[in-house]
């Protein structure tokens, strides 16, 4: 057995008496009953409850096999569908980045915080562009990023950030710029329908 594996099952180990000690404190049936606790006798149970952090780390130098892990083919597809979109969603969101969008645009499309913008600045290598105006697109520029953006409603995307995202490939304009000119004329156009409306 190789030495990375022989830790990860002493891991397993102390995080399972560490899961155990909380339900027998806390009288926790549903999760002592899950851990194969419910016919342990009360001695057991009570010396279990006492263990302290120092005694907790002689998990590490326990060779046994406390815990028998088992992992369900239907949580796990789950989880692997769950980690791939996941994946997807950050791979978006740096491209995004990459291309010039900011934190406050990101937030409004996926509500990333301040805090996970600046680090994922820092994973890509990037500078901070979050100061300053943005620089308005000219006319040609404009109507070049109107004309894309209109006709990539029309088609399927995974997500209005992957959009914008697709248009930055196709038209080279960075996503302050263009996403700035969509609110406006996405503003523009909320406005016109409320006044024919009213």
């Amino acid at each position: 057995m190789s030495k990375k594996i022989t830790n990860a099952i002493q891991k397993v180990n102390k995080d399972a008496l560490e899961l155990a000690i909380l339900a027998v404190r806390e009288d926790n049936q549903e999760v002592i009953e899950m851990l194969g606790l419910a016919d342990v006798d009360n001695e057991s149970l009570n010396a279990l409850s006492r263990l302290d952090v120092h005694q907790l780390s002689f998990a590490e130098d326990f060779r046994g096999q406390l815990v028998d892990v088992r992992l369900h083919s239907r949580g796990l597809g789950l989880y692997l569908d769950m980690a791939v979109r996941k994946q997807r969603e950050q791979d978006t969101e740096n491209r995004a980045i990459r291309a010039g969008m900011r934190q406050f645009m990101l937030n409004k499309l996926t509500g990333m915080s301040r805090r996970e913008y600046e680090s994922r600045l820092k994973l890509l290598d990037l500078p901070s562009h979050e100061r300053g105006r943005i620089e308005l697109l000219d006319d040609d520029q404009e109507a070049k990023v109107f004309s894309v953006w209109k006709r990539l409603l029309n088609e399927k995307t995974s997500s209005e950030l992957e959009r914008y995202c697709r248009l930055h490939d196709e038209t080279g304009i960075e996503l302050d710029r263009a996403y700035q000119s969509i609110d406006q004329l996405q503003s523009y156009d909320r406005k016109a329908t409320g006044s024919s409306a009213s």
